[in-house]
């Protein structure tokens, strides 16, 4: 069998690259004797991909724009026929419509259900895999009378989170919070007011637990001034530290005490799967999103209640 998978640009979607290299790392495992083509759009991915699979073809976009897709999209129809492939492994950007190959589509992001292109590939796709049973709930109820089957899949695991060593969490631990204890705290884009509800339950854990203990908070760019502002009257704002999205590494949840996560509308659900395989405490807002995703793997919380 021949199977093809289509890696997502890292530049422009992280998160969605992070996730179909794990996916292609247990395809290439499971599927040992079959050959495995992964098409990358941009060099900074080619080595990545190397590492999975030998047969690693670069598609260069012409330009960002309308016509730099298209032309992508036809040149990777192209590819495939051409290397007669079973099965294309994509995110849904581009169908191949040739008749033995099985289109699978993976979806990680419920955000992406509001693309009409996407959807509409989707409807013509053999399966889609989503990340949880509360987008794959999402998607079958939005596909409606298509015949795509659709299936929840577990987030595939790394390893370098679940097995951090003692020496690398002290590590850690010395280089981001004074050697003290952290917990970690993923803005994800939610209101200034849940931030607040949280440093003030941060406050009364310090005094409670007389404790050393700091916290990180994991910001993008638009949130960071205003965070600024708010932590400058906060009494225990030398135990705040606020990280760039951008430099923050996955590994550090392993070294935390506990993950808190605000929203799950930026956070994407596989950032926090890795709290969970790290074996560190994740607590999460109460709703029927992180309830489908995590059973009882997370603690829940009311955002709407200060108390």
């Amino acid at each position: 069998m021949t199977i093809a998978l289509q890696l997502p640009d890292k530049f422009h979607n992280h998160q969605a690259q992070e996730y179909a290299t794990r996916v292609a790392l247990q395809i290439a495992a499971a599927y040992s004797d079959s050959a495995l083509f992964i098409f990358v759009k941009d060099s900074q991915s080619f080595s990545e991909a190397k590492s999975i699979s030998e047969k690693v073809i670069l598609i260069p976009s012409i330009s960002p724009g309308f016509l730099g897709k298209y032309f992508y999209r036809l040149k990777l129809k192209k590819m495939i026929s051409k290397l007669k492939v079973d099965c294309f492994i994509s995110q849904g950007d581009a169908i191949v419509e040739r008749p033995t190959t099985k289109n699978i589509v993976l979806i990680n992001n419920p955000a992406l259900l509001l693309d009409k292109r996407l959807l509409k590939n989707m409807m013509s796709s053999h399966a889609v895999i989503a990340s949880s049973s509360f987008l794959s709930d999402n998607i079958t109820s939005v596909l409606k009378n298509a015949t795509t089957k659709v299936f929840s899949g577990p987030y595939p695991y790394d390893a370098s989170v679940m097995e951090i060593s003692m020496e690398q969490r002290a590590s850690i631990q010395k280089l981001m919070a004074d050697e003290n204890e952290f917990f970690m705290l993923f803005q994800g884009g939610a209101p200034k007011e849940n931030v607040i509800t949280v440093l003030k339950g941060f406050s009364i854990f310090k005094k409670w637990q007389q404790s050393n203990i700091q916290l990180l908070i994991i910001v993008d760019e638009s949130s960071e001034a205003s965070l600024i502002k708010i932590l400058s009257t906060y009494k225990f704002k030398d135990d705040v530290k606020i990280i760039s999205q951008k430099t923050y590494d996955k590994i550090w949840i392993g070294a935390s005490y506990a993950s808190i996560v605000l929203s799950s509308g930026e956070i994407p659900i596989g950032e926090m799967h890795q709290v969970i395989e790290a074996k560190v405490p994740l607590l999460v807002p109460e709703n029927s999103y992180f309830r489908s995703a995590f059973g009882n793997a997370a603690c829940y919380f009311n955002l709407d209640d200060n108390s």
